[in-house]
């Protein structure tokens, strides 16, 4: 079997290239170079945090249902054109977060649809902040390190948001086919939002379709090989987490996706495990015949 690459050597090998950019005079670094915060866009007043007696996952669910087609592209260039609801509700992930309503937020559940509508709202904007992008690969170290946002109250950029807060706190790997970072290789963004009242429904949903993609989970009985998604390198630990503390001590990524499979394509645990190349392409809507930009 391939052996598990952490997500700190992930993270490292994105560090090292930052430090071979800024030698070429690329800009961004991710240690100790240039992070800057980019400020809420729209802000609400205090009596506005005090007095709200929901988080607005509505808001973000009207913001998906109209940019976000049936594939998961989207309409990057339409929401840049009309971002004020997105802004109104980053304005909430700011402010009225756990952090400072902890009334709104009562169970883990609220939470983590919390966390991934924060997420996923975030992207969003750091896509439409910018010009035009065909690929997140060209903007890794920029995207993911160097822009800090206000969410929870805290300044955070995209990396330690996801590694330092939504995967220590939750323990649940179904989270990472909810977390869409606007490349063609995520799973399939959902227009629809991560509600409190639905989100273990819609996390299993999300699970079990992106386990029963070809483009994520492809055996070849010829080879004795199963072709992953690099979701399942990346976060190996997170997987054999999961499974031990579910009743398979010794249970890994492949046990996992078993879960999330029906009988018949149940994946063999002896086969050779390959990752395929991860897709940067940006998940944009594209017009006929053009390639996919923001």
């Amino acid at each position: 079997m391939t052996r598990d690459t952490t997500t700190a050597r992930r993270w490292r090998r994105w560090g090292a290239a930052a430090a071979a950019l800024v030698a070429l005079g690329g800009g961004f670094v991710a240690a100790g170079g240039c992070k800057h915060t980019v400020a809420p866009r729209e802000t609400l007043t205090s009596d506005e945090v005090r007095t709200a007696t929901a988080f607005p996952f509505q808001d973000y669910d009207a913001i998906v249902h109209q940019y976000v087609d049936t594939e998961g592209r989207v309409n990057y260039q339409a929401l840049r054109r009309n971002r004020a609801p997105l802004d109104r509700f980053l304005a909430f992930v700011a402010q009225a977060g756990p952090a400072s309503r902890a009334d709104l937020f009562p169970t883990e559940n609220h939470r983590k649809a919390y966390f991934v509508a924060a997420y996923n709202a975030t992207v969003f904007r750091n896509v439409i902040d910018r010009g035009p992008i065909n690929n997140i690969d060209d903007n890794k170290v920029s995207f993911f390190y160097g822009t800090r946002f206000v969410i929870n109250g805290r300044e955070i950029n995209l990396v330690d948001l996801e590694n330092e807060i939504i995967r220590p706190t939750f323990h649940d790997p179904r989270l990472h086919f909810a977390l869409n970072c606007a490349s063609g290789g995520c799973p399939r963004l959902p227009n629809e939002a991560f509600v409190p009242d639905r989100i273990e429904e819609q996390l299993e949903r999300e699970a079990r379709r992106f386990c029963n993609e070809e483009r994520n989970v492809r055996p070849v009985t010829a080879e004795r090989k199963i072709y992953l998604s690099h979701i399942f390198d990346w976060y190996a630990q997170d997987f054999v987490d999961y499974e031990n503390a579910h009743g398979h001590q010794g249970g890994d990524r492949v046990t996992f996706i078993n879960r999330y499979r029906d009988a018949e394509h149940q994946l063999p645990r002896d086969f050779e495990v390959e990752f395929v190349d991860y897709d940067w392409t940006i998940n944009a809507q594209a017009a006929a015949g053009q390639p996919p930009s923001s």
